[in-house]
């Protein structure tokens, strides 16, 4: 496996990208949000900037999904979502860290992802994660296979049974529930 500095794995990523990512440092990982922007985006972006975080689970009977919603300053110029699935890998691993964390880690780079500020703020979320990968861990059963007439079932976790296209579903039905970020911010 090829070691990924974080310059690697957003040089190609478009400004107003949020990218939530696992970060080794010395023996321990760490979930860190990096939040890729144009410089005059991020001049009003500061260690004294008001910071809110508001996250939400949501599903349907095939999948779920988590949100979490980040906004830095009093309007809505700088806010941004991140849309998590826990049957990814990478998902389930950043949320399984971020879950255990007292802070929440934002990392802002530019255009030329240079660093304009870290900053951490109260992980106010991760009670809202722990009830979302619960949902997701819940056991249903499934048809494993018919043999002779008779029905075998299996115990599977929720989230190991979903699709790519379930999830696209379910975002669909959120994004013509609540046409804009705004909208939904507004709601929890």
């Amino acid at each position: 496996m090829v070691d990924l500095t974080v310059n690697d794995i957003i040089a190609e990523r478009p400004c107003g990208s949020v990218t939530p990512l696992v970060v080794g440092i010395e023996e321990s990982l760490f979930p860190i949000i990096i939040i890729k922007e144009r410089k005059e985006d991020l001049v009003s972006i500061n260690e004294d900037t008001p910071i809110g975080i508001k996250s939400t689970s949501i599903g349907d009977k095939k999948c779920n999904v988590y949100a979490i919603i980040i906004k830095f300053g009093e309007n809505f110029d700088n806010i941004y979502d991140i849309w998590f699935d826990y049957g990814d890998d990478n998902h389930k691993d950043f949320l399984e860290l971020l879950r255990k964390q007292h802070r929440v880690v934002v990392d802002f780079r530019d255009e030329n992802n240079e660093r304009h500020i870290t900053l951490e703020f109260e992980n106010t979320v991760k009670e809202h994660i722990d009830d979302y990968i619960e949902k997701c861990s819940e056991k249903i059963l499934i048809k494993k296979d018919k043999n002779d007439n008779i029905i075998k079932l299996d115990k599977v976790e929720k989230h190991t049974t979903w699709e790519d296209n379930d999830i696209e579903d379910l975002m669909d039905k959120i994004f013509d529930d609540y046409p804009s970020i705004e909208d939904l911010w507004e709601e929890l």
